[in-house]
């Protein structure tokens, strides 16, 4: 299963860490066009680690 998003950081880390704790194993697929990637990737992984999410996410 593949779950597309294409708005901000909050609702990507949001829909990353659902899917970390349910049973889908789904794949959260995200495109972003105001900034550029890096600063995404370190966004919403900086709002999962404060979480104490344990969920890493990882680029392409």
């Amino acid at each position: 299963m593949h779950m597309l998003n294409r708005s901000g950081g909050g609702t990507i880390t949001g829909l990353s860490l659902g899917s970390s704790l349910s049973t889908l194993d789904a794949k959260v697929h995200a495109f972003s066009v105001c900034d550029d990637p890096d600063y995404f990737y370190d966004f919403v992984q900086g709002l999962l680690d404060g979480l104490d999410a344990y969920v890493e996410i990882c680029g392409i």
